[in-house]
């Protein structure tokens, strides 16, 4: 699959020395989902995998994907050939022909601690 950048400050965002200046916990997940984004032939092979979580954003006919790995999170949106956003269904068959991403972000979540 093709994998293509928001911006430079994206691109960087995802060299190895930079995701291990995130805390471990983060790092280590993070790492593996860029490293099975980039290996993947579609995002239907991410499906079927325990160590991520494929989630999409909206159920309107285009609409961004957020890649989960623990508290990494990577914002991903569906392109054609020309870079122009494409209408997915978030079924097998839908995602089987999603060949071409761009990667708008990458994030550490953070979580909101209990209050009493």
């Amino acid at each position: 699959m093709r994998v293509d950048f928001a911006s430079s400050a994206v691109a960087a965002a995802t060299r190895p020395s930079e995701v291990a200046r995130i805390d471990r916990t983060t790092a280590g997940p993070l790492a593996r989902a860029l490293t099975l984004l980039v290996h993947a032939s579609s995002l239907a092979d991410l499906l079927p995998l325990r160590s991520v979580a494929l989630t999409r954003h909206s159920t309107e006919p285009i609409s961004d994907y957020w890649l989960r790995a623990g508290r990494g999170l990577v914002h991903l949106r569906p392109v054609d050939a020309s870079g122009r956003p494409i209408a997915t269904t978030h079924t097998l068959e839908g995602l089987m022909t999603v060949d071409t991403l761009i990667l708008l972000a990458v994030a550490r979540i953070e979580t909101m601690g209990a209050t009493a």
